[in-house]
Order: C-alpha cells, then sequence, then structure tokens
C-alpha cells in the first residue's frame, strides 16, 4: 500500500481542521479523522479488489490524491499547539512506558490473534501466494482485500493521531517516505513467515 504516508498526512490535518476550523472537540475530530482515513484505505481495497485494478497502480495514484487533498485542504500550511489531552497519545506514559508503545502492543495483539487465530491468516496467505489459485478455491479474494485495505487505512489514522501528538501538529508534508518503511516491514515479515514454514 503505497498511499499509508499520504493517509498518514491526511488524517493529521483532517484532525486539526476538525478541531481548529470546524470546532469540534478533540476527540470527536479524532473519530472523525479515522474514519476518514479508514474510508480512503477503503478506496484503495474497492478499486484493488471489487475493481481488479493493480493494487501497485492503484495506490500509487491514491499516495499522489490523499497527499494532494490534504495539501489543498490546508493550502500547505502546517497545523499547529493541539490540546494537551491529545499530546498525551505521543508524550506521555503509562506504567513506565510511552503510550504509543502501549498502542503498538494493542495493534499487535489484535493483528496477531486474527492472523494467527482466525480463518482471516490462512486466506490471507493463500491470496498473496497465489491469488489465481485462491479465487479457484472459493475463497472470498476481493472482500479480504477490501477489508485488509480498510484496516490499513484505519492503522494509518491510528498513526498519525500518534504523529501529531508527539510532534504538537500536523502537516501535510508529514511522513513523506513512509512507504519505503512499510515496504521494508512486509517484506521482512513476509521472509519471516516463510522462514518458519520451511
Amino acid at each position: 500500500d503505497l498511499s499509508v504516508a499520504s493517509m498518514v498526512a491526511l488524517g493529521g490535518v483532517v484532525v486539526g481542521l476538525l478541531w481548529k476550523e470546524a470546532g469540534w472537540t478533540i476527540w470527536l475530530a479524532v473519530v472523525g479523522a479515522v474514519l476518514v482515513t479508514t474510508i480512503a484505505g477503503a478506496i484503495n481495497g474497492w478499486l484493488s479488489g471489487r475493481g481488479k485494478l493493480a493494487p501497485l497502480v492503484v495506490t500509487l495514484a491514491t499516495m499522489a490524491a490523499y497527499r494532494g487533498f490534504a495539501m489543498g485542504i490546508t493550502e500547505s500550511e502546517p497545523i499547529t499547539d493541539v490540546p494537551a489531552s491529545l499530546l498525551v497519545l505521543g508524550q506521555g506514559s503509562l506504567l513506565g512506558l510511552p503510550s504509543q508503545l502501549w498502542l503498538w502492543f494493542a495493534v499487535t495483539l489484535v493483528g496477531g490473534v486474527v492472523f494467527r487465530a482466525t480463518w482471516v491468516g490462512a486466506h490471507v496467505v493463500a491470496i498473496g501466494e497465489n491469488p489465481r489459485a485462491a479465487r479457484h478455491a472459493a475463497l472470498p479474494v476481493d472482500g479480504v482485500i477490501f477489508w485488509l485495505y480498510t484496516a490499513s487505512g484505519f492503522v494509518a489514522g491510528v498513526a498519525a493521531l500518534v504523529y501529531i501528538a508527539q510532534y504538537n501538529g500536523a502537516n501535510p508534508n508529514m511522513e513523506s517516505g513512509l512507504e519505503l518503511k512499510v515496504i521494508a516491514c512486509v517484506a521482512v515479515s513476509y521472509t519471516h513467515l516463510r522462514a518458519h514454514e520451511t
């Protein structure tokens, strides 16, 4: 998903605009922003799954579109001085550990349970290995792709919250280059998975 960094930037500026310009409470703005990034991920999933378009092409296009939208609605200006209640997500701690580490634990736990203890993990591996064979095996390929991209959008929204809480603001150019880190994580995870299967 090449549009991850753009979704993070979009989520960050949406929080800032809903709070600063629209007058929403900060936590309502947070919900709105995560909803926006989740919808952005769902668009990627629909085009890649139901639309039968190449995911690389889809997310390359939406990478530019989402980043352009973030820059357009802010006129490329950063949004600063978010409320202290939100800063806890990026600068606070709980039981001696940073708040964002607890968020990481939660996302990792949920992801681990979903992929190891449910049918989703087996379906994802099958689709990743050979989508054509997965279709012939009557697996819900389009649906799984749709929900994976939707989940990617949701997690990008959570990442946006941590980012703006760490840096006390949102910038439409934030996390540019995150795509390479995402691709590296996928490659390392895939290599690790294959090593355990052999």
